[in-house]
């Protein structure tokens, strides 16, 4: 099943001795660490994020995070279709070609230049096909 989703944003984060408890997320997110790591607390079992990791936050996600320092790139997404109602940690096959997609549709989106908008959303799912949400 291909997930029909619209970019809302995509924001690029440098955090350094981070922590929050996130309630009802409000919207779905798909991030990539490019460096650094963070661990997250979500449903009693704990897991950590490093360096190539994507991170899946489905809308109205509950969580804790805590991170030392990381960077990450961010999309948010609304959904028109279902989309899984979990977090999910993927780690692709070839992450620094997935980071490369990250980086290109961050560019892009902040850019804004002429048809910025299809040329996101066909690196969006670029990057969806790379992972196994479904």
């Amino acid at each position: 099943m291909v997930p029909i989703v619209k970019i809302q944003d995509i924001i690029r984060l440098n955090r350094v001795n981070y922590k929050s408890n996130t309630t009802n997320k409000a919207h779905y997110v798909i991030s990539m660490r490019l460096r650094g790591k963070s661990s997250f607390l979500y449903s009693g079992t704990e897991f950590t994020v490093s360096r190539g990791d994507i991170l899946y936050i489905p809308f109205g996600s509950n969580y804790s995070q805590k991170s030392d320092g990381e960077e990450i790139i961010c999309i948010h997404l609304d959904a028109l279709s279902p989309m899984p109602k979990k977090i999910m940690r993927i780690t692709p096959d070839r992450p620094d070609m997935v980071c490369e997609l990250f980086e290109k549709c961050y560019q892009l989106f902040n850019d804004k230049h002429n048809n910025y908008e299809y040329l996101c959303m066909s690196l969006l799912y670029e990057i969806l096909s790379h992972l196994n949400l479904y």
